[in-house]
């Protein structure tokens, strides 16, 4: 019954790692597909700094932070 289990459980692990290795190569092949235009100006403005400067001025509304290409900037330095 033990031995069972055992196969079992290393099947599982070579299943996760096989999933994980087939998604990394994916999106690996996908980020390099992306246009370093649309990565900076959309992508990443719009996922990250966008986002960022919600949440800096939701948590610390005096701060006013402002995002601008690609920067946040503080009204307040």
């Amino acid at each position: 019954m033990s031995n069972n289990t055992n196969f079992i459980g290393k099947s599982r692990e070579w299943l996760t790692f096989t999933l994980f290795v087939v998604c990394y190569a994916l999106l690996d092949y996908a980020y390099f597909k992306i246009p370093v235009d649309l990565f900076a100006n959309v992508i990443y403005y719009h996922g990250v700094v966008a986002v960022c400067a919600d949440l800096v001025n939701w948590l610390t509304p005096l701060e006013h932070v402002l995002t601008k290409h690609n920067h946040l900037l503080s009204a307040t330095s």
